[in-house]
């Protein structure tokens, strides 16, 4: 099951949210769910979890995206029943939740909407978030096509159970037939502890080559990502992605 649950948040003191509170959020999340069995989560490699925080508008937007029911259900316990007000040790701050909003949908109906439907060959992808990945011990933070799929393809095959794009689609193919079009990017840095993470912010524009079905999945995958993330420490608040179409 796929869901997102969008928390609008008051903050008490009249300040606002924005992407480096990522990680804070991180751990008041693990704070509450430290009541319920977690182990599991704990020893995921790949989070079954991503979520991130923004101002949005007028809007402080704590967003979390669950890609198991079974995660959605430790959230759902955690936060949402309880509706407290959202207490930040590392920065003192406090946030009454004035709204919550959570969409789910099961990931059999997600695949089957975009397989049987003609999807779009232009595609445009907005980072949220700060965006990096990692090879060689070393940060990439400028989008190649091979960096922008190695991880969806992985983290899609590991949670899907009856749809898996491994044995049929390989990088090599998706970098054959998508061609970054456009992109309007800017270099930022992501914090984490003491350290800050080179990363980019921006949108780029792909074009998508070769047969339709090809077109399909490709469009499967980027949208997957709105719940995935792309890149690395997606959990941590990075990595969040708008997928939008013509």
């Amino acid at each position: 099951m796929l869901s997102r649950i969008t928390l609008t948040l008051d903050e008490q003191d009249g300040k606002s949210l924005n992407f480096k509170q990522g990680s804070t959020f991180h751990g008041y999340l693990f704070q509450q769910l430290s009541a319920f069995d977690i182990s599991s989560i704990h020893k995921a490699q790949i989070k079954p979890f991503t979520q991130w925080v923004r101002k949005v508008g007028e809007n402080n937007i704590w967003s979390i995206q669950t890609v198991t029911q079974e995660m959605f259900e430790l959230i759902d316990a955690a936060i949402l029943k309880k509706r407290e007000t959202i207490f930040l040790e590392h920065s003192g701050q406090r946030f009454n939740i004035k709204d919550v909003e959570t969409e789910s949908l099961s990931l059999d109906d997600f695949i089957s909407h975009f397989v049987n439907n003609k999807q779009p060959r232009k595609v445009y992808v907005n980072f949220l978030t700060p965006t990096s990945f990692r090879s060689n011990d070393m940060y990439q933070f400028y989008p190649t096509i091979r960096w922008l799929f190695v991880g969806l393809l992985q983290k899609f095959d590991l949670f899907s159970k009856t749809f898996t794009l491994g044995d049929s689609l390989s990088i090599a193919d998706i970098e054959d037939h998508v061609v970054i079009d456009n992109y309007r990017l800017n270099s930022t840095r992501f914090p984490l502890e003491k350290m800050w993470i080179p990363s980019f912010i921006g949108t780029l524009t792909l074009w998508i080559n070769g047969p339709q079905p090809l077109v399909n999945i490709i469009n499967l995958l980027l949208h997957f990502a709105e719940y995935s993330g792309i890149g690395i420490k997606t959990a941590l608040g990075m990595g969040a992605v708008k997928i939008y179409k013509e």
